[in-house]
């Protein structure tokens, strides 16, 4: 499949709160609420997470592919990796760092989409 990354519009965002791991935790487990996998999938374009990041055959290829990330990964890694991008990067993707606070543009709610659009893998249309 050829890559539509290109074709994303940046989307401005305002500031939401500076994310921590254990803030993150905290908002994904509040008062059980669910995420919306749906609305995730617009915020992975939104945040632009799709011009680095392959899910489903669509997006970049700067990062790695994150269509299986919640079957390798916790949430708390996951977390991690968004809060903390350099903490832990593989040799095949350190020309283009992730930048910083991209998460933080992002609410509770947003968060949680997020994370069920990225534990539900990509999706057969």
């Amino acid at each position: 499949p050829s890559s539509n990354a290109a074709l994303v519009p940046v989307t401005t965002r305002s500031f939401q709160q500076a994310w921590t791991v254990a803030d993150g935790l905290a908002a994904l487990k509040q008062n059980s609420v669910t995420g919306n996998p749906a609305r995730g999938k617009e915020l992975f374009r939104e945040l632009s997470c799709v011009q680095c990041h392959r899910f489903g055959g669509n997006g970049g290829s700067l990062g790695p592919d994150l269509s299986a990330v919640a079957n390798r990964f916790s949430q708390h890694d996951i977390l991690e990796a968004l809060v903390d991008p350099q903490k832990a990067v593989s040799d095949q993707f350190t020309l283009v760092p992730m930048p910083a606070a991209l998460l933080d543009t992002a609410s509770a709610a947003d968060l949680r989409d997020l994370m069920s659009f990225l534990e539900a893998g990509p999706q057969r249309d």
